[in-house]
């Protein structure tokens, strides 16, 4: 679990960072794929770590910003989330919101 920790982390800087040096806008296909490794795709995990499709935009918004803040405190999410602006959360919570019929 400590080495899977850590290459995520370290996909998600060099994400963040190659596309932060260039100045070009993060698609949201690239912003999930770090979130899809652990919580599924679509963000729909069956397994131990939560499925995030499961929220409305507006509550997924708000958990993804409390990780960033620090505000919920969990293993790996805080570490994950600093690296997101508040766009990037934004994009990020819209993709994986939960879809209404």
């Amino acid at each position: 679990m400590k080495h899977t920790s850590a290459l995520i982390l370290f996909y998600v800087t060099i994400i963040l960072t190659s596309n932060f040096l260039y100045g070009k806008d993060l698609n949201v296909s690239s912003l999930s794929a770090p979130c899809e490794s652990c919580h599924g795709k679509g963000g729909g995990s069956t397994g131990i770590i939560p499925p995030i499709n499961q929220f409305t935009y507006d509550e997924l918004r708000m958990i993804l910003t409390d990780f960033k803040l620090n505000k919920l405190q969990v293993t790996i999410m805080n570490r994950i989330m600093r690296g997101f602006s508040v766009k990037q959360i934004n994009m990020l919570a819209k993709f994986f919101a939960k879809k209404t019929p």
